[in-house]
């Protein structure tokens, strides 16, 4: 419906641009037409007409593949160059509604980009987009509304806010008629506001529908990653698992994203261990600490811990896993553990078990295009000038000092080939999972917490829920 009515609004809009201008009539010779059966109404004037609110609901803009800040065109962009790069400089005609779009959907099976050019990068198997079970709807702060409270089903009840929706088309040699063509067609909105509850979770033993060998390999281990299978073998749900393989048998939802995600973290993760120290097995527990917490004390990172956001730019094509290299984490223990003050950790997380982000955010958009392409901000200035004032950390480019480099640049990150989704700010905050056992750990692997990489975590469970959104047909499986 959106690009329908877009798509009219743009024939309008050539239809105007291909008229020629008329010379204005003097207003001897206007000629007065009558309303007929309509009394009492008077003709306006162009003045009166102006004042009318509506009268541009469609608008158009022509923006230069180079004319906005922070551009980079040419053959090459060499390195430290990801924002605002074009191998090729295009021409982008914008065109969209101005006023707001809001959504409340549900969408069993989420596919875009099967096939074609990027299927050498795994084999010929898989999409650039692949979601299984997507909600769209409003939020409550950091969550999605309703979240934590199943009888409430708020999120039927809510919106996502699209503000200023619009198409736009990325032409290539637009100087030539003879080769111009479009390279890159963009869906997008100026602001989105709302939520996405992603996927399904399962109960003990049961079989998971969308990924039937999960947790069969172990292609993934990591230290400590030996949790026993559940009761039934491969694909069935062990939720008792505390981290590893067998933990995502309990989930499905994001399979391969192809895009740009600024993502905002924060958790705190109580775990456990026993150290093997010359024979003698001494325990270890605390609560690792990182981001910005809403209620630091009341999750065991009180005392020096500085609450500070932490900020991760993800992207590429067809992604699978999210992990995060040498993280540095405050932790708070107790025994052994009273003697670190940070531990160092890799953390791995297959998509499957991420089931909601909140979205606030300019510069949303989903596209597909033969080759690379910066498209600009719907804003047409850099990034972190587009920040509301008075929020510093809303997100990564209103930070100030050490804001990422793509913050100063006007246009998106670079997009790849194919299908591409750009969600500059998505929020995945307060994350309190159970405690994490990691069981016996070797001397090596405990100092091993104490410097970077640190102790590779794969699948911890995270415990983080999706969101009801029931409503006629979808009340069978997004309940």
């Amino acid at each position: 419906m959106l690009i329908r009515i877009l798509l009219r609004g743009l024939m309008f809009s050539l239809l105007c641009w291909h008229f020629p201008a008329q010379a204005a009539l003097p207003v001897a010779d206007a000629v007065e037409l009558p309303i007929i059966g309509v009394p009492g109404l008077d003709m306006m004037a162009d003045e009166d007409l102006g004042d009318v609110t509506g009268q541009a609901l469609f608008w158009s803009d022509r923006i230069g593949g180079n004319s906005l800040t922070g551009s980079i065109t040419g053959t090459g962009c060499g390195a430290g160059a990801e924002n605002g790069c074009s191998p090729t400089a295009f021409t982008f005609y914008r065109m969209g509604m101005d006023g707001k779009l809001e959504l409340n959907m549900n969408i069993s099976k989420f596919q875009l980009g099967c096939g074609g050019v990027n299927d050498a990068l795994n084999y010929g198997v898989g999409c650039d987009i692949d979601i299984d079970y997507l909600s769209l709807m409003g939020r409550t702060g950091d969550r999605p509304a309703g979240y934590g409270n199943p009888a409430s089903n708020a999120g039927v009840d809510s919106s996502a806010v699209l503000t200023r929706p619009y198409i736009e088309l990325a032409i290539k040699n637009d100087n030539t008629s003879t080769l111009r063509e479009v390279a890159g067609i963009k869906i997008g909105a100026a602001f989105v506001d709302g939520a996405m509850s992603i996927g399904r979770t399962y109960g003990f033993n049961e079989r998971n529908m969308e990924n039937f060998n999960a947790g069969y390999t172990n292609s993934n281990v990591g230290s400590g990653d030996n949790n026993s299978p559940p009761p039934n073998g491969a694909g069935h749900c062990n939720p008792g698992a505390p981290f590893g393989n067998y933990q995502l048998t309990c989930h499905s939802g994001i399979n391969s994203f192809s895009g740009f995600l600024g993502t905002e973290l924060s958790a705190a993760l109580p775990v456990r261990a026993r150290v093997n120290v010359a024979g003698i097995m001494i325990g270890l527990s605390g609560t690792g600490c990182v981001g910005r917490l809403t209620n630091p004390s009341g999750v065991g990172c009180a005392g020096g811990y500085s609450n500070s956001p932490l900020y991760l730019d993800l992207e590429g094509t067809r992604l699978n896993s999210l992990l995060l290299t040498h993280a540095e984490v405050d932790f708070n223990g107790t025994g052994l553990a009273s003697i670190m003050d940070a531990i160092y950790a890799q953390l791995y997380a297959d998509l499957r078990v991420l089931h909601f982000a909140t979205l606030q955010s300019g510069d949303f958009f989903i596209s597909f295009q033969r080759e690379r392409v910066a498209y600009p901000s719907a804003g047409k200035t850099p990034l972190w000038s587009q920040v509301p004032a008075g929020n510093p950390q809303w997100d990564a480019c209103g930070v100030g000092a050490g804001r990422p480099a793509r913050c100063n640049s006007a246009y998106s990150s670079t997009t790849n080939t194919g299908w591409w989704m750009n969600v500059p700010v998505a929020k995945l905050r307060d994350i309190n999972p159970p405690e994490i056992n990691f069981g016996d750990l070797t001397l090596g692997e405990a100092l091993s917490l104490l410097g970077a990489p640190g102790l590779r975590v794969n699948n911890a469970r995270f415990d983080l829920l999706t969101t009801k959104n029931c409503y006629g047909g979808a009340s069978a499986v997004f309940c």
